[in-house]
């Protein structure tokens, strides 16, 4: 399983504020291992369809979805 790491800011449901959540943190929050994820980019010439995609989350969410 392969899963395509979009990190950037979220607004934070619990003080309002903007964070930016960064690729490490992407990993750490969502438990990856490095041969399991690749991080987006538009230009790469990967199919968007191959992957899940996963992004900061406003709830703070970050198990693992499935296909």
């Amino acid at each position: 399983m392969k899963y395509a790491l979009h990190p950037g800011w979220i607004t934070s449901k619990t003080d309002g504020d903007q964070h930016y959540i960064g690729v490490g943190q992407l990993i750490e929050l969502y438990e990856l291992r490095h041969d399991e994820y690749i991080v987006w980019n538009d230009s790469s010439g990967y199919k968007h369809e191959d992957y899940i995609h996963l992004y900061p989350s406003y709830h703070g969410n970050y198990g693992r979805p499935t296909e």
